[in-house]
């Protein structure tokens, strides 16, 4: 006689957690292309083919902005005279950064770089579907991970595209100045 099986339940990853995810990471990414493109063609728009040992040092630092986002603004504050620490959105900015290395970097759990911020996520109990929410942040790091529902994710994407907008502003601003 043939045993049923049970139906499996669980096993799968949550679908709609992963394109969350995928969603503030990509985000992010272009967020980061997006300030760097932006002071590139404000700032470094030259033609230095006549010079081509400054085209070498301008070309490598603009490539080290790939993966430095304090060497971005720190270029900001040295060719634009912006300091983007300065912007209003600049909080929601660092908590999409944090977000998105917890994601990326934790296995989407919490960190303290994450907790630091001033609009980090804290679980309610019903994120925890009835449970008790763990007590304090040192409970959280490295131990659970952060709900990212569909309002967090897009939240954060529309913070990132409102920082994006006052970076523009910024950079038109000064230049007209």
């Amino acid at each position: 006689m043939r045993q049923r099986r049970a139906p499996r339940r669980g096993g799968f990853a949550d679908f709609g957690r992963t394109i969350r995810v995928a969603a503030v990471v990509f985000a992010w990414a272009i967020f980061q292309d997006y300030l760097a493109h932006e002071l590139k063609r404000s700032y470094l728009s030259f033609n230095l083919s006549q010079y081509p040992a400054l085209a070498v040092l301008v070309d490598e630092d603009v490539r080290s902005w790939d993966r430095r986002f304090e060497q971005i603004k720190k270029r900001y504050k040295d060719f634009a005279g912006i300091a983007l620490s300065k912007l209003p959105s600049w909080p929601q900015v660092l908590h999409a950064q944090q977000l998105r290395h917890a994601l990326v970097h934790n296995q989407g759990q919490y960190t303290k770089a994450y907790l630091d911020t001033d609009l980090a996520y804290r679980p309610t109990e019903d994120d925890h579907y009835g449970f008790m929410a763990p007590g304090g942040d040192a409970a959280l790091i490295d131990h659970e991970v952060i709900p990212l529902s569909l309002e967090l994710a897009d939240s954060v994407l529309a913070q990132l595209l409102t920082a994006a907008t006052e970076v523009r502003d910024a950079v038109d601003k000064a230049r007209s100045d």
